[in-house]
């Protein structure tokens, strides 16, 4: 776990909530300024996709299999699903798994 800095007022009291000085500082696992790039990272799956569903079996909060029977990855990438679906994309046997920034 990290401490990371917040702008959280003082009267407010959350648990693994710390202060030092005028400063507060929160416990998180990821550190602030890397989970909104998390939230904004997208997958893409390409034409080569032969519909193994490895997949949606790795990571089903990311990837989907689509009425072609070809899988098809969500909008954005749900906090929590990051690392299954980076193994996803990492497992594809025909790489069709593409990180879109």
């Amino acid at each position: 776990m990290l401490w990371q800095r917040t702008s959280l007022l003082p009267h407010l009291t959350i648990r693994d909530e710390k202060r030092v000085g005028q400063a507060f500082y929160r416990k998180v696992s990821t550190p602030i300024s890397h989970q909104r790039e998390m939230l904004l990272m997208k997958y893409h799956v390409n034409d080569s996709c032969i519909g193994c569903g490895l997949c949606t079996s790795t990571c089903p909060e990311v990837f989907s299999m689509g009425d072609d029977n070809k899988a098809v990855a969500a909008e954005s990438v749900p906090a929590g699903a990051e690392s299954s679906a980076e193994d996803a994309m990492n497992g594809c046997p025909v790489a069709a798994i593409e990180k879109v920034d």
